[in-house]
C-alpha cells in the first residue's frame, strides 16, 4: 500500500514539473510540500526522485506556481546557508556511498536536523541541492579509479606535449557544429567514425559523440 502511494506521489511530482511555470525557488517550495505530505518513511525516496528529474523535464507552463512565502528571503538564506549546503553535498560525495544512502542522509539533514530549523531554511536547502551540478548524485565504482605517481604523470606530460597542443587547438578551433568538435576529440582518444553501415556500430558511436558533447558543455559552463 505504501509503495502504491509513493508511486502515485512520484507521478504527481512528474506531472507538476511537466506543467509548472515559475521561479525554481517557488517550484522547490511546492516540491517540498508534496514530499512532506507523504509517508515519512518514503520521503527520501521521493527526494531522490525529485533530484533525478529536476531540470530534465520540459514544462508546458500551464500551471502558474504561487510565489513562495519565503521568496523574499532567498538571497539572505543563500548568504547564510549556501556555503553550508555546498559543504554538506561535498562531504557526502566524498564518502562515495550508495545512492540511496546519499539521498537518505541528505534528506535527513534538510528535514530533521537542527541546522535547518524553520520551513524557510528547509525549502532553501532543498532548492540549493536541486540546482547543484553534482545532483543527481552517482556513486563512482572504485574499480574505475586509476592513480599514478607524480613522477610518472610528469614524464607522460613531457612525452605527450604534441597531443596536448593538438587537443588545445581542437578545443578552440572554429567548427560549425558541436558534434564536429566532439568527433575530432573522440578520434584523439582512439574512437573513430564507423566506416560501415552497421546500425549498431553507428548507434554506439553516436552515443559516445553525444557524451563528448555533454563533457564539452560542462567544461564551458564551469569556466
Amino acid at each position: 500500500m505504501c509503495t502504491d502511494f509513493t508511486n502515485n506521489t512520484k507521478k504527481i511530482i512528474v506531472e507538476f514539473l511537466q506543467s509548472a511555470d515559475g521561479d525554481n525557488f517557488d517550484i522547490c517550495h511546492v516540491l517540498y510540500k508534496i514530499m512532506c505530505a507523504s509517508d515519512i518513511t518514503q520521503q527520501d525516496v521521493l527526494f531522490q526522485h525529485a533530484c533525478e528529474l529536476f531540470g530534465t523535464i520540459k514544462s508546458n507552463k500551464q500551471t502558474l506556481v504561487p510565489v513562495s512565502d519565503y521568496s523574499t528571503q532567498k538571497e539572505k538564506l543563500r548568504e547564510q546557508y549556501g556555503d553550508l549546503v555546498d559543504s554538506i553535498i561535498k562531504t557526502l560525495c566524498l564518502q562515495n556511498a550508495e545512492e540511496s544512502f546519499f539521498y537518505h542522509t541528505m534528506w535527513s539533514i534538510i528535514n530533521d536536523s537542527i541546522i535547518f530549523d524553520t520551513e524557510a531554511k528547509k525549502v532553501f536547502a532543498l532548492y540549493y541541492v536541486l540546482i547543484d551540478k553534482r545532483i543527481p548524485y552517482f556513486r563512482i565504482e572504485e574499480n574505475l579509479l586509476y592513480s599514478m605517481s607524480n613522477d610518472r604523470f610528469s614524464a607522460l606530460q613531457k612525452e605527450t606535449i604534441h597531443e596536448r597542443q593538438r587537443i588545445r587547438f581542437l578545443l578552440k578551433a572554429e567548427m560549425s557544429q558541436k558534434t564536429e568538435r566532439a568527433a575530432v576529440l573522440l578520434h584523439e582518444l582512439g574512437i573513430v567514425i564507423p566506416n560501415s553501415d552497421n546500425n549498431a556500430n553507428v548507434d554506439e558511436y553516436e552515443k559516445r559523440l553525444v557524451q563528448m558533447v555533454y563533457i564539452l558543455q560542462e567544461l564551458d559552463t564551469s569556466r
